[in-house]
């Protein structure tokens, strides 16, 4: 849940501070869920890894909906989105 609340600032922070939002988006697209399941995938681990997904997922089109016309990694979000919702 700490991940989740923490993808969900993020998005309020790119907005504040745009001059790191480059850093920003890299952290979220080198972010990988699964890695943070370093145990068998119990049934509670698996709806959290889903959350996880899906917050980061909804992150990703909401910086490419109000900065794709100034981000020049538009395209990279767009590939990342496809890649995220073959987890």
């Amino acid at each position: 849940m700490l991940v989740d609340a923490t993808l969900n600032s993020l998005s309020i922070l790119i907005r504040a501070r745009p001059h790191i939002a480059n850093k920003i988006l890299n952290v979220i697209l080198n972010f990988n869920p699964l890695k943070q399941a370093n145990s068998p995938m119990t049934p509670k681990l698996r709806v959290m890894v889903k959350s996880m997904e899906k917050t980061t997922r909804s992150l990703l089109v909401h910086i490419l909906k109000r900065f794709v016309c100034i981000n020049p990694r538009a395209g990279e979000v767009l590939t990342d989105l496809g890649i995220l919702k073959t987890l």
